[in-house]
């Protein structure tokens, strides 16, 4: 269906119990989002039906471009007073570092796992593990024009 596909601090991996709680605290830290509106409530088989881990079998028949990402968590250059997101605003800061970091964390897990399946299948994926980054716009921003090329090439523009 598709013929490129990104996933930049995502979580990959919905059916497990522990997939369940990353996706939870996620969607859940920042603003107290309910992940049951995604998948519906725990135990429902949507769960399972929308996750990449299981269904990564389906990618073989026909793969995409594919690039997942998903930094460890740590501050980065993203995360300081001058960053034109946080703009001075040192409440911004703490936020994006304490909630953006266990978010980040979170990410890291289900992507390493994304990761670790598409490699047992064989499936061609390029996986960026950056050092450092938080589970915020910044990051996601330089994953976007690092993954760009790939796109753009999948795409034909």
């Amino acid at each position: 269906m598709y013929r490129a596909v990104g996933a930049y601090s995502g979580c990959a991996e919905t059916a497990s119990v522990q997939g369940q709680l990353m996706v939870r605290i996620v969607t859940g830290l920042p603003d107290g989002a309910d992940a049951s509106n995604m998948y519906g409530p725990p135990g429902d088989p949507e769960w399972a039906a929308q996750d990449p881990i299981i269904n990564a079998h389906k990618l073989a028949r026909r793969t995409p471009a594919l690039w997942i990402s998903a930094a460890t968590g740590l501050p980065g250059d993203h995360d300081n007073l001058a960053d034109r997101r946080i703009a001075g605003n040192g409440g911004r800061l703490a936020q994006q570092v304490v909630v953006g970091g266990l978010d980040e964390v979170a990410a890291r897990y289900c992507t390493d796992a994304l990761a670790r399946r598409l490699g047992q299948l064989h499936i061609p994926a390029t996986v960026r593990f950056p050092a450092t980054g938080t589970h915020s716009w910044g990051y996601w921003q330089d994953q976007m024009h690092a993954s760009w090329p790939m796109f753009a090439r999948a795409l034909g523009a």
